[in-house]
């Protein structure tokens, strides 16, 4: 992989997760939402790299879905539906 190439790949994974870094658990729609967006940059790039990388993501928001590391309370749950 080329430097510009995995420098756009590792910017795309970064929005992804500042996007849904404080999804709710049970927000079905902003689930169905962040795996639309998984899908879109797995397509982009195509490589085994990304797609273990988008899965440690996923894995990371799931377990940790809207604690936001460590921040408390609701105010820092997003609606990620209209982002």
């Amino acid at each position: 992989m080329e430097v510009k190439q995995a420098y756009g790949m590792f910017s795309d994974l970064w929005k992804f997760y500042k996007k849904f870094e404080a999804i709710n658990k049970d927000d079905t729609v902003s689930w169905h939402k962040l795996a639309q967006e998984a899908g879109q940059i797995k397509e982009k790039y195509q490589n085994e790299f990304c797609d273990n990388l988008i899965l440690v993501i996923v894995t990371e928001l799931n377990k940790n879905g809207g604690k936001n590391y460590g921040r408390k309370g609701k105010e820092n749950q997003r609606d990620c539906r209209n982002t």
